[in-house]
């Protein structure tokens, strides 16, 4: 039993608008891959753009909640330590002004 090892480079060719997407995968597969796109007619870039991103957001739609949950809550926490501490963030003013 002879063991070999082969550093395989390779070029995944794709759509131009899937090589994000490729490239993320190749690297959660620890592929040692470049990865190039054929031209996409532009009258379908939005749209095929707008899915991959879309496409992406669900992969990692845990580590997304997170940090959408973490943005929303940041205005409400900084709100509720002003409040507590009886000073208002720079550029509100109080009733009396």
């Amino acid at each position: 039993n002879e063991s070999t090892t082969h550093d395989t480079r390779m070029v995944l060719v794709t759509s131009n608008f899937h090589i994000l997407r490729t490239a993320i995968l190749a690297r959660h597969l620890d592929l040692d891959a470049e990865v190039t796109g054929a031209r996409t007619a532009f009258y379908y870039l939005p749209s095929a753009i707008l899915r991959e991103y879309t496409a992406i957001l669900f992969e990692y739609k845990w580590i997304n909640a997170v940090a959408c949950l973490a943005m929303a809550a940041l205005p409400l926490l900084v709100t509720v330590a002003a409040i507590s501490s009886h000073e208002l963030p720079v550029g509100v003013h109080g009733p009396d002004r």
